[in-house]
């Protein structure tokens, strides 16, 4: 899983991935996790949650390059660079948690312009990434939300068609 992760992502020695998230949520293991066995640095933020303006601040002070926000999050932190400029030096941005709507990703992508975006989508029935979505700088979708993605490493993503049909995704 972690080997599967670090590629989707491009993990390397050379990232430095702020933890944001509580470590009561299993993507937060998952994040650690999959930055450590790439070799890379973890930034944990204290104990008290920063605001956007901390949060910004530290990105920069930290030479954060990977960092999973919630949508609503990313959409201000994006609200907040427009205003002030100076992107922070993040490569790869993944949001999480909720859907991601279409005019919120359009604003984060032509404000933070990082290398690309990941939608990490596990619902809480399977296990904690199933599915990412990899969007490179010029991505767009028609649907109202950001797409799911594919399936992330070795492993199959059935669909429910019917009340008791499946398909093979």
């Amino acid at each position: 899983q972690w080997r599967s992760i670090g590629r989707r992502y491009g993990l390397s020695a050379s990232d430095r991935e702020l933890i944001f998230m509580s470590f009561c949520f299993d993507g937060a293991h998952e994040r650690w996790l999959s930055a450590v066995t790439h070799g890379g640095t973890v930034v944990i933020r204290p104990e008290k949650q920063w605001d956007l303006q901390e949060t910004y601040e530290n990105m920069h002070a930290q030479r954060v390059s990977v960092v999973v926000f919630p949508p609503v999050f990313l959409r201000e932190l994006a609200a907040y660079v427009e205003q002030i400029g100076n992107p922070p030096p993040v490569r790869v941005y993944c949001f999480g948690g909720d859907a991601m709507p279409q005019a919120s990703f359009e604003l984060a992508q032509r404000v933070l312009k990082p290398a690309f975006f990941i939608n990490g989508y596990g619902p809480t029935e399977t296990v904690v990434t199933p599915l990412t979505w990899k969007a490179l700088p010029g991505s767009s979708f028609d649907s109202v939300y950001a797409p799911i993605g594919e399936v992330l490493g070795q492993r199959q993503a059935w669909i429910l068609v019917d009340q008791d049909e499946f398909v093979l995704a």
